[in-house]
């Protein structure tokens, strides 16, 4: 790549392209691990952000088209039918259009993932994905599911290197709790509810922290949801629930002595990040096949009992293992020969 080129990244983390950010917070901590991994690469590159959330203006898709390099960072934008679920918002040309005009060709994945267990792709999604999506570079998705699902799509140029959040983590050892924090973190979301389930976490959480318990509200409804839960509204005065804000819950982890236990997927990787006890359960596909790739430190919902076990300091876990080989592969096919 020449001295001065551009890289393009459409980006999650941008609610639209006036830099308003995402409504999910968990989108911010992704887009903070991809940039860095970018700029590594591409030192010298000026970057250009475009939201994922709106369809962007000709100029920006203009300036997008002459860059170096297209990616698209992280989150689980993928899905088997575009045309019920689609994250990835563009300007669609009619389909008579497609072989001769699409709004971007040759988009890079960066860590991405599938949005739930699907069914195979459809006709449509097949055809958006092949126009839109790079066949010459090699594709990095961050789960072995995702990549049997490009697979499908007809993506054989695809490695599974992990979320890029977790590449700084290899071999660190989750096996215990480690120290003796006596204060909690916690997250939920409000968007998969189990209210049965949620109300006997916050029990748990409850009963085997002594000290500070703090609530990181990261959606939207994070706060109005747990307002619903019975072990919240009998035991408010115990439970401190920060402002929705990322600099606040770093802020958190940075200055307490703390433990993280939530179905927050990211907000548990943020903590592993920053060296504190992590254990993250998994409401959806994403942690659970993220956790049977690289031993990350998760246990479904319904397995409350572990949490306790947890907290006791049980072995529960081993250490995480990334795909360094397959990450250094992928960077590798963007470096100079």
């Amino acid at each position: 790549m020449m001295i001065g080129s551009k890289v393009t990244l459409f980006d999650p983390s941008l609610w639209t392209n006036e830099g308003e950010q995402s409504i999910n917070l968990g989108d911010v901590i992704i887009h903070e691990a991809v940039e860095k991994s970018l700029k590594n690469i591409f030192s010298k590159a000026e970057f250009i952000r475009i939201s994922s959330h709106r369809i962007p203006p000709d100029s920006l898709l203009k300036a997008a088209r002459r860059s170096a390099f297209m990616f698209f960072g992280g989150t689980n934008v993928l899905s088997s039918d575009l045309r019920k679920y689609n994250q990835w918002k563009l300007p669609i040309p009619s389909r008579l259009a497609w072989p001769f005009r699409f709004p971007v060709n040759g988009v890079i994945l960066m860590g991405v993932g599938w949005w739930q267990y699907q069914d195979s792709p459809t006709p449509y999604t097949r055809a958006f994905y092949s126009r839109a999506l790079s066949h010459q570079y090699a594709h990095s998705v961050r789960d072995s599911y995702t990549e049997q699902k490009m697979r499908q799509l007809g993506f054989n140029n695809v490695i599974n290197t992990g979320c890029p959040t977790m590449w700084v983590l290899n071999g660190l050892n989750v096996a215990t709790r480690r120290g003796s924090a006596e204060n909690c973190l916690f997250t939920l979301t409000d968007y998969l509810k189990s209210p049965t389930d949620d109300d006997r976490i916050i029990g748990e959480i409850l009963a085997g922290y002594r000290g500070k318990v703090y609530f990181f509200p990261q959606g939207n409804m994070d706060r109005e949801y747990i307002a619903c839960l019975g072990n919240y509204q009998k035991y408010s005065s115990r439970i401190t629930i920060l402002n929705r804000s990322f600099r606040d819950y770093v802020a958190t982890l940075m200055e307490n002595d703390v433990d993280y236990i939530g179905t927050r997927l990211h907000a548990g990787i943020k903590a592993l990040q920053m060296g504190k006890n992590a254990l993250i359960i998994s409401i959806d596909n994403r942690a659970a096949e993220i956790s049977s790739d690289t031993g990350l430190p998760v246990i479904s919902r319904d397995e409350n009992k572990k949490i306790s076990w947890w907290i006791d300091g049980k072995t529960l876990f081993d250490k995480i293992r990334m795909p360094v080989k397959e990450i250094d592969r992928w960077k590798r096919q963007f470096l100079p020969c």
